[in-house]
């Protein structure tokens, strides 16, 4: 049986577009003379839009998180997985396309310990002509004028165009206010975007012996009724103490897991919660406190506190238990992200096993969200690089995102994901169509891509539930004014005049 390991991290974000912030790349001219006419015919004008950009090997130095990531970011050179090789291969062909020499600096491993590093080495030396930043930290730096305003750009040395699909549009329209900034740039070049996308895995083999048919299953979900009532059902089904010690543990078989803490956050907003909605200025006001995230709140209180079967475990004491207890066949499901398929654990898997979208709240919410976690990486530019480069920068950008959108994205997901890893007991199409639904319900809400920024807003979500609160409204509606003064704190940082 062949298993779905190699990840998406990709396709996803191709939304509605928002105005583009560049002049356009060269587009191939279509002028011909009529063949029937008997006339001579000119062949169409193929030439790509770089093909005249040579920098003569100018050096660009981007820094990066360290190795936890290096294989979404550096690839691997003739290692025979198809993901890797394509990321390597790609950066090589991204640098011959435009003569640079791209230089990936690996900083420290840890979230917070890179992009603080990062930042004063860029401010203070000027060595970085990029920086990849992530959600989380990365983008309050923003309000230290770290970070060039992409849209500020000069247009004549400006080659960015994120009208162009491998861009995610819609995703940078809400990492901003307003129309006029942009310092953060999300796309096909950085996989880990995707790969970040909370999803459900679910076991096979464990199902068909639990509840027999999987398909069954698949069937609801596909026709959207694959909601929280019907996901702790399965749970609580499942749920076996193997080991009798009146625990629910990891020892025991499972109906799922999820690590603790932030992750009640992600669980809220795919089945919609909101914490900020734009409003008809192109600001953000804030919806924390409403009656429908009261009661979503309390749905995913009720599923961590009180749905047997169900365990939210110490991620700091058991970094790999969820995976590993998923992967020897002691878990129905798993509540986490996709690149959770690239763990050693589920690459050896012997059972089958399919993702599957994160439940809705009830069957009446429209469609399948699929929230993000923020440890992946967005493009900035810092305000410290030497101007004279910006033209190759922006021109590393764009080719390099068009090339990932056509390499590196296809091998990932349309090679890795939707062909090679999927299991026979699933139609391939049906598993494909299942996917697709994951992809398209990516959703970002720009008060949980800012909470840093506004004093850990989301995660009042998962430290309200550890704390045994289940009423979400004695939280937050005392402290709603203090996040509106954050929120308009935020203004300053963007200029929305």
């Amino acid at each position: 049986m062949k298993k779905i390991t190699a990840m998406l991290l990709a396709l996803v974000f191709v939304f509605a577009i928002v105005a583009g912030c560049s002049k356009d790349p060269v587009k191939p001219s279509d002028d011909t003379t009529n063949a029937g006419s008997g006339e001579e015919t000119t062949a169409p004008d193929t030439k790509k839009w770089y093909e005249d950009l040579d920098y003569d090997g100018v050096g660009l130095a981007v820094a990066c998180r360290g190795e936890s990531y290096d294989d979404y970011v550096i690839g691997r050179e003739n290692s025979g997985d198809v993901v890797w090789d394509a990321v390597y291969d790609t950066n090589e062909k991204i640098n011959g396309a435009i003569n640079v020499d791209r230089e990936f600096i690996l900083g420290p491993n840890g979230q917070q310990s890179f992009i603080v590093q990062a930042i004063k080495e860029a401010m203070n030396d000027g060595i970085y002509d990029m920086i990849m930043c992530d959600q989380f930290y990365g983008t309050g730096y923003a309000a230290d004028d770290a970070y060039l305003n992409v849209l500020g750009l000069d247009t004549q040395h400006n080659y960015i165009d994120i009208t162009q699909p491998y861009w995610y549009a819609d995703y940078m329209k809400n990492v901003t206010m307003g129309s006029k900034t942009l310092y953060f740039l999300g796309g096909d070049i950085s996989p880990t975007i995707l790969g970040w996308a909370a999803c459900t895995f679910m076991n096979l083999n464990l199902y068909e012996d639990l509840f027999g048919e999987p398909n069954d299953l698949l069937a609801e979900v596909e026709a959207g009724n694959w909601d929280l009532e019907m996901f702790r059902e399965k749970c609580t089904a499942a749920y076996l103490d193997l080991n009798q010690n009146d625990q629910v543990d990891l020892d025991d078989r499972l109906g799922c897991g999820t690590s603790t803490g932030q992750s009640a956050v992600f669980a809220a907003i795919s089945a919609g919660m909101t914490f900020s909605k734009r409003n008809a200025e192109g600001l953000y006001d804030l919806t924390i406190d409403t009656e429908e995230n009261n009661s979503i709140y309390q749905a995913i209180y009720d599923l961590y506190k009180s749905t047997e079967g169900f365990i939210p475990y110490d991620y700091n004491r058991f970094p790999l238990g969820n995976s590993d207890t998923f992967a020897v066949g002691r878990m129905l499901f798993m509540n986490e992200y996709f690149l959770y398929a690239f763990r050693d654990s589920l690459r050896e898997m012997e059972d089958d096993y399919v993702i599957i979208p994160r439940p809705k709240y009830n069957e009446s919410q429209p469609a399948y969200l699929s929230a993000m976690q923020d440890s992946f990486f967005l493009y900035t530019i810092p305000t410290s690089v030497d101007t004279s480069r910006l033209e190759a920068i922006s021109a590393y950008l764009q080719v390099g995102c068009e090339f990932y959108s056509e390499s590196v994205i296809t091998a990932m997901y349309e090679t890795a994901l939707k062909v090679k890893h999927v299991s026979d007991r699933v139609d391939m199409e049906k598993a494909g169509r299942i996917i697709d639904l994951v992809r398209s319900g990516i959703t970002s809400d720009f008060a949980v891509v800012y909470t840093n920024s506004m004093n850990g807003m989301a995660n009042l979500v998962g430290l309200n539930i550890e704390a045994g609160r289940r009423d979400w409204h004695s939280t937050v509606g005392m402290q709603k004014k203090m996040y509106e003064t954050y929120l308009e704190n935020l203004l300053l940082t963007f200029d929305v005049s």
